[in-house]
């Protein structure tokens, strides 16, 4: 089923000319409303954002996706690491100027990090 949403979320792209601006933070990157001076278009124009979450529970924790990737074991006095393996959220945006495909992916922790210890 995710593959199927990413598949159409991808399907849904518009062809852009904003260009975004790569700070390697996803959700910045992709929602940066500020205009691009050489198209007058917002840095965002186009993108696409397709949520990690059950269909229906999208904005379940404070309007945002829920955290659902555990780690084990780690616990201290109640307070769990989140994994670097969790996805919030995934951005797309096609530019057909320069023929490119933008991806970021949105971690609730550092991606990558599954142990959550930074």
């Amino acid at each position: 089923a995710a593959a199927a949403a990413a598949a159409a979320a991808v399907a849904a792209l518009a062809p852009v000319a904003g260009a975004l601006r790569f700070t390697g933070d996803a959700f910045a990157d992709f929602t940066d409303t500020s205009f691009d001076d050489a198209t007058m278009r917002p840095h965002n124009f186009g993108v696409v954002r397709q949520v990690d979450a059950v269909v229906g529970e999208e904005t379940a924790c404070s309007n945002d996706a829920c955290p659902d990737v555990g780690v084990p074991d780690l616990c201290v006095n109640g307070v769990c690491p989140i994994s670097g393996w969790d996805v919030r959220a995934v951005y797309f945006q096609y530019n057909e100027q320069s023929d490119e495909l933008h991806i970021g992916i949105d971690c609730f922790g550092i991606c990558g990090d599954a142990d959550g210890d930074g």
